[in-house]
């Protein structure tokens, strides 16, 4: 007979909910994060994802409030589109135009993004490196690059340059932050201290070619994949062997969540426990 009893492994009548929204939604791994964080804990709150159709999003936000759930992931193709459907939303998220998270708060919803942040506080946790008054560089103009640049500037970076394919998008992104943000080519990479790669290059089932040259970046330099698919990209490889820091995107999704879960609960969330459960699930790929 384990230790365990119904009352402690099944939700009860008294369980909070929380859940991601998106389409497709059957590959997210925030079900494992997050009861993994409230099973640590001892809270009684279950998370769980909905297919949610981009023309059902209206009535799935009614859904939120009619059944007192405590609030939402948002994933695509829902991230822009929410965000004139709430109540409100956070400073960063009103910025940015997109919300990954949603709160409750009676039958009020208020939007978040906490993907800057986020990565802002996983290279710190993880690599020690805390961005002000860094050279950081930000391969694509992705939703991912817009979140990270405007984070790195309000952490005062000293600068925040974009590479990206398409010009136009790439100034919106350098932009966003502000008087430290530039658009450069390639080769400013050898200036900066921190290189991100936000676009999908190496990630499995996408191109595998490299996001930039290799010979831009040096050792003493530090590598940002945010990729997870797979841990190692063939980027991250070649970089590795130069010696260059490189670390996945495994870290920025994990600490997204961590300020997700703290919105919701209002509790820090045990991230030592939560890394197990989701690098656990992800070797499960490989």
């Amino acid at each position: 007979m384990t230790s365990n009893t119904l009352d402690t492994v099944w939700p009860k009548g008294s369980t909070r909910l929380v859940a991601v929204i998106g389409d497709p939604v059957s590959h997210s791994l925030s079900p494992i994060l997050h009861n993994c964080a409230f099973k640590t804990l001892g809270l009684d709150w279950v998370y769980t994802a909905f297919t949610v159709r981009q023309a059902q999003l209206d009535q799935a936000l009614e859904g939120v409030r009619a059944l007192g759930i405590e609030g939402l992931s948002v994933t695509m193709p829902h991230k822009v589109q929410v965000v004139k459907k709430l109540d409100s939303c956070s400073k960063n998220a009103q910025i940015l135009g997109a919300v990954n998270t949603i709160s409750r708060i009676g039958n009020n919803l208020i939007g978040h993004n906490t993907d800057g942040d986020g990565f802002v506080d996983a290279i710190k946790a993880e690599l020690g490196f805390d961005v002000a008054s860094k050279r950081c560089l930000i391969i694509g103009a992705g939703g991912a690059a817009r979140s990270i640049a405007l984070s790195l500037a309000q952490n005062q970076a000293e600068k925040v340059m974009i590479v990206a394919r398409d010009a136009s998008r790439a100034i919106e992104v350098a932009n966003l932050a502000g008087k430290v943000g530039q658009v450069v080519s390639p080769e400013a990479a050898k200036d900066a201290e921190l290189i991100i790669n936000a676009t999908p290059l190496g990630m499995k089932g996408f191109d595998t070619s490299f996001p930039i040259n290799p010979s831009f970046i040096s050792p003493g330099q530090i590598f940002v994949d945010l990729i997870y698919f797979p841990l190692q990209t063939p980027m991250a490889k070649e970089l590795q062997k130069k010696q260059v820091k490189v670390l996945n995107g495994v870290a920025m999704l994990l600490y997204q969540a961590a300020r997700a879960f703290n919105i919701w609960t209002g509790q820090e969330a045990p991230i030592g426990q939560m890394s197990k459960a989701l690098m656990n699930e992800i070797a499960n790929f490989f």
